[in-house]
């Protein structure tokens, strides 16, 4: 597991994340539930060497709000999430 929010305990979420870059290699990690989803997925992003963008996550097909927090939006130990760009460039 990869700790990327703070010291591992027993409330923490536990995902597994992919990314379009890498669609065969997900990759899993550790967040604490008040997280915003944005401030976990820029960490994934940075994680899956990506550089810029304006990250979110996706929970079975449905990109979930950037400034929620993991738990409220929904958000279980064993997820998976799929990691996206929601900026769309300039």
């Amino acid at each position: 597991m990869q700790a990327v929010t703070g010291a591992q305990n027993d409330s923490d979420l536990h995902v597994e994340v992919t990314a379009p870059r890498f669609p065969n290699a997900p990759r899993a990690f550790t967040f604490e539930p008040e997280a915003t989803v944005g401030a976990a997925a820029e960490q994934a992003a940075r994680a899956f060497t990506y550089d810029k963008g304006t990250w979110s996550f996706k929970l079975e097909g449905q990109e979930l709000d950037r400034n929620l927090s993991l738990a409220s939006a929904g958000v279980d130990s064993g997820d998976k999430l799929g990691l996206i760009d929601t900026g769309g460039g300039v």
